[in-house]
């Protein structure tokens, strides 16, 4: 008897666990969405990587007092020089938790630019997620971390 209450435990204890992991797969879908749609990434972070975020707009405007380094976090959401905006947006979680988003780009009056693939790493506790990275996928050997560049301006002061 004791066995059998003990497997009823295990069983409800992974129905919890999967109730969970879907609730929060889809907040960081609508998290991934949302900072998309915005074309910023700051409202969305982790406190660490909020500062980050606040530390290369300092160096890079000690750098580049006049235009900075030109690397936005939307650059990192796949947004070139912005004006575009996202048309059929989709996201989905991949099975190592990673948030994988597509969308073309729109400039409106039905003219529509190129696909954009983007991954989010994120943390959530609870019901709530944040963005810990953001990486632009252009091909397949050519992704942008937005936690590595910012990183990499701020430890060599030069912009990249």
């Amino acid at each position: 008897m004791k066995s059998r209450s003990l497997f009823v435990l295990g069983l409800m204890g992974l129905s919890l666990l999967s109730n969970t992991t879907f609730a929060n797969d889809n907040v960081k879908i609508k998290v991934a969405k949302q900072a998309i749609q915005s074309m910023q990434v700051r409202s969305y972070a982790s406190p660490a990587l909020k500062n980050l975020i606040g530390q290369m707009e300092k160096v890079e405007k000690q750098i580049e007092p006049e235009m900075g380094c030109e690397m936005p976090e939307g650059f990192f959401m796949g947004y070139g020089n912005g004006g575009a905006g996202a048309s059929r947006l989709q996201a989905t979680v991949l099975k190592n938790g990673v948030v994988r988003a597509t969308w073309i780009e729109d400039w409106g009056d039905r003219r529509y630019g190129d696909k954009k693939t983007v991954d989010f790493d994120m943390t959530c506790q609870g019901n709530r997620c944040v963005i810990e990275d953001v990486r632009v996928i252009f091909k397949p050997n050519d992704v942008h971390s937005l936690k590595k560049s910012y990183k990499k301006v701020i430890k060599y002061r030069q912009c990249f």
